[in-house]
């Protein structure tokens, strides 16, 4: 899924990077019912000021508000589906 995982050293298994780092900046272990967002949606950026803890539902609500906000730029004509490349852009002014 794009996630970045790191090899645990005291087991056969891995672990996702940005749960680790998380970890590291408040200073305990996850609970399994918390979930770490990527602020701007690039899994490769662990950089802890990307990173959000929130639970599953926070992050189901983070993304429809950036889906929700698209339909507003959308609607405002800011972005505009490209339909030979079917992708949306920036819309050209």
């Amino acid at each position: 899924k794009g996630y970045v995982f790191l090899k645990n050293t005291n087991s056969n298994g891995y672990s996702l990077k940005h749960r680790k780092i998380v970890e590291k900046e408040i200073g305990r272990r996850l609970r399994s019912d918390e979930v770490v967002h990527h602020i701007d949606c690039n899994k490769l950026n662990n950089d802890p000021s990307n990173l959000f803890v929130t639970s599953n539902s926070g992050h189901k609500m983070a993304h429809k508000s950036l889906e929700l906000l698209a339909q507003q730029l959308f609607h405002r004509g800011e972005i505009e589906f490209d339909s030979h490349a079917g992708l949306y852009r920036f819309a050209v002014k």
